[in-house]
Protein backbone atom coordinates (compact mmCIF):
# COMPACT_ATOMS: atom_id res chain seq x y z
CA UNK A 1 0.00 0.00 0.00
CA UNK A 2 2.57 2.41 0.64
CA UNK A 3 3.94 2.14 -2.50
CA UNK A 4 0.88 2.91 -4.42
CA UNK A 5 0.82 5.69 -2.06
CA UNK A 6 3.88 6.65 -3.35
CA UNK A 7 2.77 6.64 -6.70
CA UNK A 8 0.02 9.04 -5.42
CA UNK A 9 2.75 11.42 -4.25
CA UNK A 10 4.47 11.66 -6.59
CA UNK A 11 1.86 12.63 -8.87
CA UNK A 12 0.72 15.30 -5.94
CA UNK A 13 3.63 16.96 -5.95
CA UNK A 14 5.49 16.37 -9.66
CA UNK A 15 2.08 15.83 -11.59
CA UNK A 16 4.07 13.41 -13.22
CA UNK A 17 1.61 10.39 -13.19
CA UNK A 18 -0.97 12.52 -14.91
CA UNK A 19 0.89 14.83 -17.08
CA UNK A 20 4.33 13.38 -18.31
CA UNK A 21 4.63 16.50 -20.02
CA UNK A 22 3.91 18.34 -16.19
CA UNK A 23 6.61 21.16 -15.98
CA UNK A 24 7.57 19.29 -12.67
CA UNK A 25 8.42 16.66 -14.37
CA UNK A 26 11.65 18.00 -14.88
CA UNK A 27 12.50 18.16 -10.80
CA UNK A 28 11.16 14.95 -10.76
CA UNK A 29 13.61 13.48 -13.16
CA UNK A 30 16.03 15.64 -11.86
CA UNK A 31 15.70 14.71 -8.13
CA UNK A 32 15.97 10.74 -9.48
CA UNK A 33 18.94 11.08 -12.14
CA UNK A 34 21.07 13.04 -9.21
CA UNK A 35 20.44 10.20 -6.95
CA UNK A 36 20.55 7.01 -9.40
CA UNK A 37 22.91 4.50 -7.85
CA UNK A 38 20.53 4.96 -5.47
CA UNK A 39 17.40 5.04 -7.20
CA UNK A 40 18.62 2.29 -9.33
CA UNK A 41 19.26 0.02 -6.00
CA UNK A 42 15.63 0.76 -4.52
CA UNK A 43 14.05 -0.67 -7.94
CA UNK A 44 16.20 -3.37 -8.41
CA UNK A 45 13.55 -6.00 -7.54
CA UNK A 46 10.83 -4.53 -9.66
CA UNK A 47 9.58 -5.72 -12.96
CA UNK A 48 10.26 -3.20 -15.04
CA UNK A 49 12.57 -0.68 -13.03
CA UNK A 50 12.02 2.98 -14.18
CA UNK A 51 11.76 6.31 -12.10
CA UNK A 52 8.17 6.35 -11.25
CA UNK A 53 8.94 3.06 -9.68
CA UNK A 54 12.13 3.75 -7.84
CA UNK A 55 10.21 7.08 -7.08
CA UNK A 56 7.30 4.53 -5.06
CA UNK A 57 10.16 1.88 -3.35
CA UNK A 58 11.76 4.96 -2.18
CA UNK A 59 8.56 6.73 -0.90
CA UNK A 60 7.24 2.97 0.27
CA UNK A 61 10.66 2.28 1.68
CA UNK A 62 10.25 6.05 3.44
CA UNK A 63 7.03 4.88 5.10
CA UNK A 64 7.69 1.53 6.66
CA UNK A 65 11.61 0.46 6.46
CA UNK A 66 13.14 4.06 7.27
CA UNK A 67 16.27 2.29 8.66
CA UNK A 68 16.83 -0.17 5.50
CA UNK A 69 15.90 3.37 3.51
CA UNK A 70 19.06 5.36 5.46
CA UNK A 71 21.29 2.06 4.03
CA UNK A 72 20.25 2.12 0.50
CA UNK A 73 19.66 5.61 -0.21
CA UNK A 74 20.75 7.69 2.59
CA UNK A 75 21.06 10.81 0.43
CA UNK A 76 17.74 10.42 -1.34
CA UNK A 77 16.14 10.53 2.01
CA UNK A 78 18.08 13.38 3.55
CA UNK A 79 17.17 15.31 0.02
CA UNK A 80 13.55 14.35 0.49
CA UNK A 81 13.49 15.89 3.91
CA UNK A 82 14.76 18.99 3.30
CA UNK A 83 12.44 19.64 0.19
Amino acid sequence: MAHELGHKLEEAIFGVSENPESPHSDAFLAFIEKHIDEATQLARYHASPSPAEAWAEFFSAYMTEPEQLQELAPNMALEFEEM
